[in-house]
């Protein structure tokens, strides 16, 4: 029982990580890019969530992510958590 209960928190957890992980990553390749491109902003969304955008201007730049990357990973670690449940894992 015990091992099944690490099983399910390790799944729940990897969905969420590589969700999250993957999140930052694209906000950061947005950040570089605005950077290289000289782009003045530059913003990526699922639908109306936001995920992650990024700006650049002579005086400075920057990147940020959006609720939205919290909130797929929060999905994706329920989902995984469910998908372990029933014995098939989508990450772990």
């Amino acid at each position: 029982m015990r091992s099944r209960a690490i099983y399910l928190i390790r799944a729940a957890v990897f969905g969420f990580l590589v969700v999250f992980l993957a999140g930052i990553a694209i906000a950061a390749t947005m950040g570089m890019a605005t950077e290289l491109t000289h782009t003045s902003s530059l913003s990526l969304g699922l639908g109306p969530v936001p995920v992650a955008s990024a700006y650049w201007s002579d005086s400075s730049s920057g990147y940020s992510t959006g609720w939205g990357v919290g909130a797929l990973a929060y999905v994706a670690a329920a989902v995984n958590l469910v998908l372990a449940w029933r014995g098939k894992p989508y990450i772990g």
